[in-house]
């Protein structure tokens, strides 16, 4: 799973775990909702008629005995006056009495009468009250219990004053708790004092009574607090586990028993607060989640660089998170707009697919209702950026679409990556192609190149038809010349690597390099004097020399300064993983820095593709920078180039570090004449000119000469033959068997036969065709002339160590 698609499964994850926890909020609404609908229950169950008017004198609620005794409808539903149920006189009277409850903040207690629905006049004992709502918006709350068949009853009449006394005070606390819980500058703590202090005037004797309320590790009580009396209590326990309780006491030694101390309507009282406190605390905590999950939320959209945006699409409203604006490049104080705002952000070029991506998605609801569409941004530099969006579309009951909401992630790193993929692969299909063509062309030049010598050797040296054979030859060369350019390009050239001193390398290449360039060009070489040595094959790294300092030459037409400098670099883990293809490890690094004329970023991008050239027709092949490319990476090193239009150009050489005490190799001079042999050679080579000319050039030097045109027919041979085979000579890639496959198979009937591989392509493909068998083989490189190839059979024949049975 890819580091994209992990963010995207963690932002599903918390997108779930976001709904679960909206689902517990709701319940802990629906149970406050429960609430207020038990104590809307208990005051239509109520006797008395209850009412709340707002400052305007329109009836907002009214229970059920209210609105029996007026015979109207539900006030939420429709709203009436006092001019709407009672008499003019009586109204105005009432709207009196309701002017003085607000301006004097206070209860108001009155006797009124009021018209029954049977016609006639009942007193009913009022009393009013001022309330506020969430909004703060003022009210007049009453109350009002009939008195007229009791009126003459003192007793009765008590009664009824004690428990209206009881009922307000209940209905005083609740309201007060209401607010008290509903205040969200207070913490949990600071409620919990508040409300421990509510309880006792409550309470039918409130001198004697005492509280306590108890929530987890938090404690509040009113200082006379004392478990020794009667205790009535509610328990309860939020959604994440914690306990909690109220406690409210009747003082034993300052009230005798009395069996039960406590009025239904106190018990009552103190199950609803004890579920209020409850679902209030529930409610905070699941705020509390729903806040933590969505900065958790935001936190991983940040961690991916990925945005949030949702668009009401019939109010064309658009909502969009910080990260949108900033993959947008808008100020990140704007965080809503129009949609135009989104598609101003577009670069001009793709706002039409983007329109019209937009435009399919919501009139085809058959495409599961996604949106997803990737596009350029509008440049605000150099560098262009490119954003994917992703998004569903939810409809109304009709089908049509009104609001989009997804997701933005700034997809510019993945969009060059896969462009260096395409150029890598690119680059790797014209490298094969090159491989092979330079491989074929091999053969034809082994043939051209060892005719060639043939007739030099057998003509006269200083005739005209001499000097026609030697421009044949000479033009054979450059071709090999030409081929081996190819093979380094593909990676597929044959290096000799041995253990060298780059800085000794640059200095015995220094005279050379200045014959190079021209008088104007000021040339610096800075070498490192603590430089490890690096393993590489010498001849190929002074063509990456020659032909970096050549490149600066030209694109200094005008003059300038060239430098070359050597220097250490350690490269931790991170280091090499922010420079791509790099290990970790010492590099030796070669500069080659002009301040010549410098690219622009499409040439740069360019500069290693092969037969690419910004010089005029005629005057370069295009291979040069190519070659360099392919030397390097064979070697197992690392290029870098930096380069601005008229500020030059820097190339950057990594070769890994090769610090052994292994001795430097030098290659040894041929002897002047040929040796010759009288030893049976088994050939094999596919190509009939070249088994023609190798067969010929052997039995030239003295040899026997077993031809085969494939691995089937030089085991055939070897069979046939009476006498001992002392060498195979063979090409690496044959049709139906490989040299690597032959060997094996030829080796089972003549152990102690030596091989000589011949072929056009390189170590790897040797050693991925012949595998153990290389070590105790030789191998030359076509093409080759026949001096070549004689001198090289004549060393495997007289090498004891090519023999499979020597062991070190």
């Amino acid at each position: 799973m890819t580091d994209e698609e992990k963010s995207k499964e963690q932002l599903l994850a918390e997108i779930r775990a976001l709904r679960s926890q909206l689902a517990k909020l709701e319940r802990a609404e629906e149970a406050r909702q429960d609430i207020e609908e038990r104590f809307v229950a208990f005051m239509d169950a109520a006797p008395s008629i209850a009412w709340i008017k707002d400052e305007a004198g329109v009836y907002i609620y009214g229970n059920q005995a209210w609105r029996r005794l007026f015979n109207t409808a539900d006030p939420a539903s429709h709203p009436v006056t006092d001019l709407d149920i009672v008499p003019e006189e009586m109204a105005h009277e009432f709207r009196e009495n309701d002017r003085a409850v607000l301006a004097e903040n206070h209860l108001f207690e009155v006797v009124e009468p009021i018209p029954g629905p049977d016609g006639g006049v009942r007193v009913w004992q009022v009393i009013k009250f001022p309330l506020r709502d969430r909004s703060g918006r003022r009210l007049v709350g009453g109350m009002a219990f009939e008195l007229t068949e009791r009126i003459n009853a003192e007793q009765e009449r008590m009664q009824l004053l004690e428990a209206l006394g009881e009922r307000v005070k209940e209905l005083t606390a609740l309201h007060r708790t209401t607010q008290l819980l509903q205040d969200e500058r207070l913490t949990t703590s600071e409620k919990l004092t508040a409300l421990v202090d509510l309880l006792p005037p409550a309470f039918q004797i409130p001198e004697l009574t005492a509280a306590r309320l108890r929530y987890g590790a938090l404690t509040a009580q009113t200082p006379n607090y004392t478990e020794r009396g009667e205790i009535l209590r509610g328990y309860f326990t939020t959604r994440d586990g914690v306990a909690g309780s109220i406690e409210v006491v009747y003082l034993s030694e300052r009230f005798p028993s009395l069996g039960d101390a406590f009025l239904e309507e106190e018990r009552s009282l103190v199950e609803s607060i004890t579920e209020m406190l409850r679902s209030d605390l529930d409610r905070k905590l699941a705020e509390e989640a729903l806040r933590t999950s969505e900065e958790r939320l935001q936190m991983a959209l940040s961690a991916s660089g990925m945005g949030t945006w949702e668009w009401e699409i019939r109010a064309d409203h658009t909502r969009w998170s910080d990260q949108v604006a900033i993959i947008l490049g808008i100020d990140t104080d704007l965080r809503e707009g129009p949609i135009q705002v989104f598609l101003d952000a577009v670069h001009p070029e793709d706002l039409l697919p983007v329109q019209r991506a937009f435009e399919t998605a919501l009139r085809n609801p058959e495409l599961s209702d996604r949106y997803e569409v990737e596009f350029r941004l509008r440049p605000a530099g150099v560098e262009t950026r490119w954003a994917h969006i992703k998004g569903k579309i939810f409809r109304d009951e009709t089908g049509r679409p009104v609001r989009l909401l997804g997701t933005m992630v700034d997809i510019t790193s993945r969009h060059q990556l896969e462009q260096q993929l395409l150029h890598v692969q690119k680059m790797e299909a014209v490298g094969r192609l090159a491989g092979g063509i330079a491989h074929d062309f091999n053969n034809l030049l082994t043939v051209i190149n060892g005719y060639g010598d043939l007739l030099r050797q057998s003509v006269e040296p200083n005739g005209m038809v001499a000097g026609m054979i030697e421009e044949i030859c000479k033009a054979g060369e450059r071709s090999a010349k030409l081929t081996r350019q190819l093979l380094a390009y593909s990676r597929r050239s044959v290096l000799a690597p041995v253990v060298l001193d780059l800085n000794l390398l640059i200095l015995e290449l220094e005279k050379m390099l200045r014959r190079l360039i021209s008088e104007d060009i000021d040339l610096t070489v800075k070498l490192d004097a603590a430089l490890d040595r690096v393993k590489a094959d010498p001849g190929q790294l002074e063509q990456v020399i020659v032909n970096l300092v050549v490149n600066a030459r030209d694109a200094m037409s005008s003059g300038g300064a060239l430098t070359i400098e050597t220097e250490m670099v350690e490269l931790d883990a991170l280091s090499a993983r922010e420079r791509g293809e790099f290990a970790p490890g010492r590099y030796v690094v070669m500069t080659v820095a002009d301040t010549g004329c410098g690219m622009d970023e499409d040439t740069l991008a360019r500069i290693f593709e092969p037969f690419f050239t910004t010089k005029p027709k005629g005057s370069g092949t295009g291979l040069g920078l190519s070659m360099v490319f392919g030397i390097v990476k064979q070697s197992e090193g690392q290029i870098e180039v930096e380069s601005r239009v008229n500020r030059g150009t820097r190339f950057r050489v990594y070769l890994p570090s090769a610090n052994e005490n292994l001795p430097v190799a030098s290659g040894q001079a041929a002897s002047d004449g040929v040796p010759r042999g009288s030893e049976t050679i088994l050939l094999a080579e596919d190509e009939p000119s070249v088994r023609q000319l190798a067969g010929a050039t052997l039995n030239e030097y003295g040899y026997t000469v077993l031809e085969a045109p494939d691995g089937g027919a030089a085991l055939s041979a070897a069979a046939a033959h009476a006498g001992p085979v002392h060498l195979l000579v063979t090409d690496l890639i044959m049709p139906q068997m490989s040299g690597g496959e032959l060997v094996r198979r030829l080796r089972e009937r003549h152990p102690a036969i030596k091989v000589l591989f011949v072929s056009g392509y390189s170590d790897e493909e040797i050693s991925r065709s012949t595998g153990e068998v290389l070590r105790e083989a030789g191998f030359l490189q076509k093409p080759f002339t026949p001096a070549t190839l004689a001198r090289k059979v004549r060393e495997i024949l007289d090498d004891e160590k090519k023999n499979p049975e020597y062991t070190q």
